[in-house]
């Protein structure tokens, strides 16, 4: 069974998104946020994430450059 995830992220300029916890499935297999983001920062996976200014997603949609999170929280729902 999967466990569905919030994961709050906040970059360098202070803001704080939430990316979609669909971002962290592809092909139908789910993998971990830790390993999604640190390989988006590190160029092995892409480099931009499509997040959302709300944790509940009705917000505004942005995209942000991994290479800007400055940390984020992982928290299972």
């Amino acid at each position: 069974m999967v466990v569905k995830k919030d994961v709050e992220v906040t970059l360098m300029n202070g803001t704080v998104e939430y990316i979609p916890e669909e971002t962290f499935v592809s092909a139908g297999i789910a993998d971990t946020p830790e390993s999604v983001i640190g390989n988006a920062v590190r160029g092995s996976r892409s480099p931009v994430f499509h997040v959302n200014t709300n944790a509940d997603m009705t917000g505004e949609w942005l995209y942000v450059i991994a290479q800007n999170i400055l940390s984020f929280k992982v928290k299972n729902k």
